[in-house]
């Protein structure tokens, strides 16, 4: 009998996606903290004669009245502990509580990652940090899409209907620490060989962690760097014309790709 994912590739007349050569992107630099936003800048990352290209650029989310996500363009920073992303809202105010980092304090920071091939993230070193009180945490929201524009070319997720076309679900992906510091948080990302030509990683959106401080409860928001990206090139992956209904297909048996984890309470003396 044919499982659902041999007969989705089947009814498509395509195999299922296959690891040709893992690549790792390094994404460091040394820019200032604060700048214009709507900036990009491209990575690269070569194994074994194989190049893969890619275009990042930092976006900040918010909620619609509808739940729905609403993207704006941020500032982009690069450091030695990788991406940060810096709202203009957060610009204005010199970045106080929040900046130089992903986080989802008054507001979602995402890196779009605009590939020149589709790959399948695996995992990603994310130097997890602080907001305000609260504690170290690298949680965070991961999804993939398909994109007919040329890899350099910035995709435009301000405007709804750009990102919509990416068709992008998110899966959350749970806190990682390393055992020391002489080690990266490299996080494994578990999400099924789920690949695409655009990916967007940012802080979790459905947090609900709380740390308390004496008799005060609050949350305890997410927030990292993205230092490096080991990924996977992949072949037989669908045209974008084809993503939609593959899609479709799939979700009848990858309803398990969506995880979630136990919401953290912290107590700190």
């Amino acid at each position: 009998m044919m499982t659902g994912l041999a007969a989705t590739a089947a009814l498509f007349g395509m195999a299922a996606p296959a690891c040709a050569e893992q690549v790792n992107i390094n994404t460091t630099g040394f820019t200032p903290p604060f700048g214009a936003v709507g900036n990009s800048v491209a990575f690269s990352g070569t194994a074994n004669g194989v190049t893969v290209n890619v275009l990042a650029s930092g976006w900040t989310a918010s909620r619609d009245a509808n739940g729905g996500l609403v993207f704006a363009p941020s500032y982009m920073s690069r450091g030695p502990l990788g991406l940060g992303v810096t709202s203009a809202e957060e610009l204005k105010t010199n970045g106080i509580n929040s900046f130089d980092r992903l986080d989802n304090f008054e507001g979602f920071d995402f890196v779009l990652f605009q590939f020149d091939r589709n790959v399948t993230i695996t995992s990603a070193v994310l130097n997890e940090t602080s907001v305000l009180n609260g504690v170290r945490d690298n949680e965070s929201s991961v999804g993939a899409g398909m994109s007919a524009l040329p890899w350099n070319s910035r995709l435009d997720l301000a405007n709804g209907a750009v990102f919509d076309g990416l068709s992008i679900d998110f899966n959350d992906v749970a806190r990682y620490l390393a055992p020391n510091i002489f080690t990266r948080p490299d996080v494994p990302f578990n999400l099924g060989g789920l690949a695409g030509n655009v990916w967007m990683i940012g802080a979790n959106l459905n947090n609900d962690d709380t740390v308390t401080i004496g008799n005060i409860t609050s949350p305890s928001y997410d927030a990292f760097n993205i230092q490096r990206l080991t990924v996977n090139t992949v072949d037989a992956v669908p045209e974008p014309a084809n993503w939609a209904l593959m899609l479709a297909g799939f979700g009848m048996v990858g309803l398990g790709l969506r995880r979630r984890g136990q919401p953290r309470r912290t107590t700190l003396a």
